[in-house]
C-alpha cells in the first residue's frame, strides 16, 4: 500500500528533528535546503548541475554554503 504524502506541517517537523539530530553529533547544519525539483533529478541523469531557475539558485547557495565550512578544494589558476 503506498504510503500517504507528507504535509507540511510534518514535512517541517521531519526536518527541526533531522537539524537536532545533525547538531547533537557535532556537525555543521546548513542553511541552503535542496528541494525535491526535476532539475536535481535530470542531473542524476546527465551528471550536469543546474544553473538556471529555482534549481540552478539553490545549487549556487549550496556550493556557498561547502565553501564557507572548507568542503570545496581552493580554485587554482590553469597555466595558459
Amino acid at each position: 500500500m503506498p504510503r500517504k504524502p507528507l504535509g507540511r506541517s510534518e514535512h517541517g517537523a521531519i526536518l527541526v528533528a533531522r537539524d537536532k539530530e545533525v547538531t547533537k553529533a557535532g556537525l555543521p547544519v546548513l542553511s541552503t535546503r535542496l528541494h525535491r525539483l526535476v532539475a536535481f533529478q535530470e542531473m542524476s541523469f546527465t551528471g550536469v548541475p543546474p544553473t538556471t531557475g529555482l534549481a540552478g539558485f539553490q545549487t549556487s547557495n549550496f556550493l556557498y554554503d561547502l565553501e564557507a565550512l572548507g568542503g570545496l578544494p581552493e580554485t587554482t589558476k590553469l597555466a595558459s
